[in-house]
């Protein structure tokens, strides 16, 4: 699905899709495009933003992605099935 990531200062958030499959978070720009990147998530911290109900932080140790969910709803609903994956 779909979730918004921060790239940098410039360009603030960026909708990408996602998809979580057997541990691994990939996304592209749009369902079917090219990869732009994944991250195992066996072994990231995955943690709900205090300060921003929407906000989610993987943090694999070497990088961090910042997501935000359109809803509190999907943030609750991704975040589960990230720990679960």
């Amino acid at each position: 699905g779909t979730l918004k990531i921060y790239t940098n200062f410039f360009t603030g958030w960026k909708p990408m899709y996602f998809v979580l499959h057997e541990g691994i978070l990939s996304f592209c720009e749009e369902k079917g495009s090219e990869l732009k990147g994944r991250i195992h998530l066996k072994i990231a911290n995955i943690t709900a933003s205090r300060d921003d109900q929407q906000k989610i932080i993987i943090d694999s140790g070497t990088s961090e992605l910042n997501l935000k969910a359109e809803t509190i709803a999907d943030r609750i609903r991704w975040v589960s099935a990230m720990k679960d994956s």
